[in-house]
């Protein structure tokens, strides 16, 4: 769906992007991890080419990105673009504008954006008047109203408390569940976790490990590791949510006779 090769970004002497390449696969959740500074708003801004790339190739399912591919994608960025003075349909309605829908298209495609992230009956109240979690979710809305092809949520989360974080993760399943491709940036590892079918680790503008939860931690370097079970979501199994890490190792794997608890 996503292939990215060897991206570059320099800003005078800062490599900000150092032959970034990254694939994602039709359906999957990927999930970029990174500190401060390790090229995760860069590498958003040049898929939605509003930054250029010094050298490098990006395809969107299998064609080179260009403006006339702008309906393929849409963004959720972390602060809300949405107009406080305007109700959540209007707004909706004012992005799938943007994005070229006739009238016929936007109403159709407004309600179903509306019951895809459930405020349905939000529709005519005006953003202000709404809770950060319904804020965060009529920010995906506008995203998805033009059905993009791939999904760009970047730290859909911070900030909320821990229901509405449930609500995001539930509404993120959801859009998988219904073919959607989502390149999902976060600080959280269990949001992550939980989400991602494979995970990114950038920094310094490229990629130092990547794999599936399972894969990254054999990059852990230690003897013992300790897994801690903690409830989950009302009605769901237990699942592991914390690593504890003893005895760290001078490999990077765990040396012959290292345990797992």
């Amino acid at each position: 769906m996503l292939a990215i090769e060897a991206l570059c970004k320099t800003y005078g002497q800062r490599t900000v992007l150092d032959r970034l390449s990254l694939h994602l696969q039709a359906g999957e959740i990927y999930g970029l991890l990174g500190p401060n500074g390790a090229g995760k708003t860069t590498t958003i801004n040049i898929l939605c080419q509003v930054l250029a790339p010094d050298s490098g190739q990006i395809a969107l399912n299998g064609e080179p990105l260009r403006p006339t591919r702008k309906n393929w994608l849409g963004v959720a960025p972390q602060d809300n673009l949405l107009y406080r003075q305007l109700t959540v349909a209007e707004n909706l309605h004012f992005f799938a504008q943007i994005y070229g829908l006739d009238r016929q298209q936007r109403r159709r495609r407004v309600a179903a954006s509306l019951a895809a992230v459930n405020l349905g009956d939000r529709a005519h109240s005006r953003v202000e008047t709404l809770s950060g979690g319904m804020q965060r979710r009529a920010n995906i809305a506008a995203a998805i109203v033009h059905q993009p092809k791939l999904l760009i949520l970047d730290e859909p989360t911070t900030g909320l408390d821990l229901e509405s974080r449930y609500e995001i993760w539930a509404l993120i399943r959801h859009l998988q569940a219904q073919g959607m491709t989502i390149l999902l940036t976060t600080h959280l590892l269990d949001e992550a976790e939980r989400l991602c079918e494979r995970i990114g680790i950038l920094k310094s503008g490229r990629i130092v490990a990547e794999g599936t939860l399972a894969e990254l931690q054999q990059y852990v370097a230690a003897c013992e590791i300790v897994v801690l079970t903690t409830p989950d979501e009302p009605g769901r199994s237990p699942e592991p949510r914390v690593w504890v890490i003893r005895s760290v190792a001078t490999a990077v794997t765990s040396p012959s006779g290292c345990q797992k608890n």
